[in-house]
This record gives structure tokens, C-alpha cells and sequence, in this order.
């Protein structure tokens, strides 16, 4: 029997290596610790083979959310302010609070992109004013804008 053998783990130990990666270790750890506690399989050929066709399948994957992102990021670039009525109880006070779904529709009204509420970066929106929007589309894209919060009369008369 060899002493060192391929395994390829199914979660991430510290020592050893994360989920996934195929590693070279001790046959004797290998089959008497790892693969009976289910930590590590046996690095076959046919199971090499299914592992880098999910590689690759994993990178189109990401390959067409970067290209999505970019799209949407240049959406939004060309938007730079976004005007949202709302009914006002006393001068700035409104009626409720502008929730982050009000935000994604008027978006998706504008541009087309289809965002997560998740992605975006605010506080609680209580009064009117501008306010700074921040939405996170993908790993290091983050876009900025603009957000008018203005009464609803004001609104009716544009």
C-alpha cells in the first residue's frame, strides 16, 4: 500500500485543507480516521473528473453574476437620484417609514434590475430629505446614490 494517498474533502479542516481540495495525506489517516468519519473520500479518477466539471460549472456561474453586476451597476450609475413620495404628518415627519422594498421597486421601475433587498446598506428613512443610498451588487461593486424623500403634494404637482 502506498504511504501517502489522494482524498478529496468534504469540509474544511484546519490542518489539513478546505472543502473540496484535493489533498495528498498519509494512507493510514486517510482510511482509518478520514474517510470512516466521513471527512474525506478517496480521490478517484471519475470523482476528479466530476469535481472540475463542478469547478467549472461554479466559475460560468460567477462569470454571468460579474457580468449581470456590471450591467446593473451601469444602471444605476446613469440614475444618480431617486425621488420617493410620501405622505407628511407635520413639516418633515411622515406617515410610516420608506421601506427598503419601495426603494427595489422604483428601481426596477427605472432600470429594469431586479435588486435584493439584502444588497443595500441604509438606515431607517422616517422624515423627508436626501439621504445616501448604498448597494452592494456583487463581491467589490458598491454603488452610491441619492434618495429624495419629499411629500406626496409636492409630487402630484410635477
Amino acid at each position: 500500500m502506498p504511504k501517502k494517498t489522494l482524498i478529496i474533502l468534504k469540509e474544511t479542516r484546519e490542518n489539513i485543507g478546505n472543502k473540496r481540495d484535493i489533498v495528498k495525506v498519509n494512507a493510514g489517516y486517510a482510511f482509518n480516521y478520514l474517510i470512516p468519519q466521513n471527512i474525506a473520500e478517496l480521490a478517484t479518477p471519475g470523482k476528479l473528473k466530476h469535481l472540475k466539471m463542478f469547478e467549472t460549472i461554479k466559475f460560468q456561474q460567477v462569470e454571468t453574476l460579474k457580468t449581470k453586476a456590471q450591467i446593473t451597476s451601469s444602471h444605476l450609475k446613469n440614475m444618480r437620484k431617486l425621488i420617493i413620495g410620501k405622505q407628511s404628518k407635520h413639516k418633515k415627519q411622515i406617515f410610516g417609514r420608506v421601506q427598503i422594498k419601495e426603494i427595489v421597486d422604483k428601481i426596477l421601475q427605472y432600470t429594469g434590475s431586479q435588486l435584493d433587498k439584502k444588497q443595500f446598506d441604509t438606515s431607517v428613512i422616517t422624515k423627508t430629505g436626501i439621504y445616501n443610498i448604498s448597494i452592494h451588487i456583487f463581491k467589490n461593486i458598491k454603488i452610491s446614490f441619492k434618495l429624495y424623500v419629499i411629500k406626496e403634494t409636492i409630487l402630484t404637482c410635477f
